[in-house]
């Protein structure tokens, strides 16, 4: 059998690198990783003529205090990942080697962000947009929901429990509902009376505004609805998939916004828009 050395460690390394943020994960000891950056600030310097910033470039220990990259708090998680092994014919349940790292949202970052673009107070609380009130009930709603499906495409991906995101889908949905009482001078029971949809329910509890116009005697109508938490996950979790450095898998679509005409017996059922792309790349035909 060949001999081996218990004293010695085979490092392993991780780089992951987005424009000029970058971060590299090992198993190193703080000397060695002292070596690595002053070997990376080299290469910098001699190949590219770039330096690293000092105050922004930290060597940290994850496994007591969490590192900050692109908007997630990436950290060493407690407990080892229960996978799926195939042994000859037979797939059995394993924990996997060593502890993965474990992401979740950056709080305070989060907070920062959505306070800059008044969607919240310094605190976290729910704020309306006054510029935003000007325009249309439809416009109000779909502006929110770009925002909220941006949000949480980005961090449902890579997150090991996507109730993380729940408190900033709750600020962002009752920012939407304060501006809308703002444009209408209205209290926000009073915008649920006018616009609420699902008011027994609170899973699926929202407001929706449909717009009806008429042209050459025929009639359209075409609503748009806020987007739920549980409309986000469905979205976003349509497929099973490993949510730590994974490969990314198509999702399937739930769309909050419809076209039918006002006689079409399929009214009110969640038809795609006219050339919707769908999840597999392929556009949808007309279904009118």
């Amino acid at each position: 059998m060949p001999s081996f050395d218990s004293n010695k460690i085979r490092l392993r390394l991780y780089y992951t690198r987005y424009a000029d943020d970058w971060i590299m994960l090992t198993n190193c000891d703080n000397q060695i990783a002292e070596v690595l950056k002053g070997k990376i600030a080299a290469f910098l310097k001699t190949n590219l003529g770039l330096s690293l910033s000092e105050n922004k470039t930290m060597i940290t220990d994850i496994r007591k205090e969490p590192a900050h990259f692109l908007g997630f708090v990436l950290k060493r998680a407690i407990r080892s990942r229960l996978v799926y092994l195939r042994k000859g014919s037979r797939i059995i349940l394993s924990h996997s080697g060593g502890l993965p790292v474990k992401a979740s949202p950056d709080r305070v970052r989060l907070i920062n962000r959505m306070h800059l673009k008044g969607y919240c107070d310094k605190r976290g609380f729910p704020r309306e947009l006054p510029w935003l009130s000007g325009l249309h009930t439809h416009i109000i709603i779909e502006r929110y929901n770009s925002v909220l499906r941006g949000t949480s495409q980005y961090y449902v991906e890579w997150i090991r429990e996507p109730s993380r995101i729940n408190r900033w889908i709750y600020i962002l949905r009752y920012s939407c509902f304060k501006t809308i009482a703002k444009k209408y001078d209205i209290y926000i029971r009073k915008v649920f009376a006018k616009f609420g949809v699902h008011l027994n329910n609170t899973a699926r509890k929202t407001v929706e505004c449909t717009v009806t116009q008429t042209h050459q005697g025929e009639t359209f109508s075409k609503s748009w609805r806020l987007l739920t938490y549980q409309e986000l996950l469905t979205f976003n979790l349509k497929q099973e998939k490993s949510r730590i450095f994974s490969p990314l898998y198509p999702r399937g679509i739930k769309y909050s916004s419809f076209l039918v005409r006002a006689n079409d017996p399929l009214r009110g059922s969640s038809l795609p828009p006219f050339g919707a792309i769908r999840s597999d790349g392929r556009k949808n035909p007309s279904a009118y």
